[in-house]
């Protein structure tokens, strides 16, 4: 049984809400971002992340979880671990405001130094004279998180409008470190949500005032195995 710190990021604000948040709750030994196995020691920790504070239409958001395999005491052989990746995406207030705004994902796995703002120049424009007819141009990404990083080929698709509640369970297997050579310095993980801009629409409306929360929650099922 372990406890990880859970970090929050996020304020209200006077368009949109983001809520970014990372680290395992705790729970059972299959279940905690914490699990010691044999004598390796695997860490999933929330990340520090740098959110676009206003959000408009057109906005991509980020939430970051760095995962530490480390060795605990003595050991005689060099091993590695397999473990899913857990997040989630909550889009169930904009659900309920019936919109029909387009969103994808993705996770873009970085070795070494946590990137603290994984999103980077999103240029607002305003419309109209009512003050709601903002939105976002164009996003970057930091130059860490490159599509040779992504763990999913092609950006994932949430449909709100077939989706029974908006909220949407992230999952990735089958992921693994050696833990010699990542020790430490561990390796970090960003969801990445992009929130689509479409200008036949009046975005502005719907979604108005409506909260969009992500979370990278830590992993679960590790397995420690020696290293071939």
């Amino acid at each position: 049984m372990a406890t990880l710190l859970v970090a929050v990021v996020g304020a209200t604000f006077a368009y949109f809400t983001a809520t970014a948040t990372g680290g395992d709750k705790g729970g059972s030994e299959v279940s905690v971002g914490t699990a010691k196995v044999s004598n390796v020691n695997v860490t999933a920790s929330p990340e520090s992340i740098t959110n676009f504070e206003t959000i408009y239409p057109g906005v991509w958001l980020a939430a970051g979880v760095g995962v530490k395999a480390e060795y605990e005491g003595d050991h005689d052989n060099d091993y590695k671990v397999t473990y899913t990746l857990n997040g989630s995406i909550d889009l169930s207030a904009l659900k309920q405001k019936n919109s029909t705004s387009s969103f994808t994902y993705n996770i873009y796995k970085v070795t070494g130094d946590a990137v603290t703002e994984p999103v980077t120049d999103c240029a607002v424009s305003t419309s109209g004279t009512s003050g709601l007819e903002m939105s976002v141009n164009s996003c970057a990404l930091d130059t860490n998180l490159k599509d040779t990083n992504k763990l999913f080929e092609t950006d994932q698709t949430l449909d709100i409008t077939t989706d029974s509640d908006g909220k949407f369970e992230i999952t990735k297997e089958g992921l693994e470190l050696d833990v010699e050579e990542i020790g430490a310095a561990g390796v970090h993980y960003y969801l990445i949500l992009k929130y689509a801009n479409d200008p036949g629409s009046n975005q502005a409306t719907t979604d108005q005032g409506k909260d969009i929360k992500l979370q990278l929650s830590g992993v679960t099922g590790t397995k420690v195995s020696l290293k071939s």
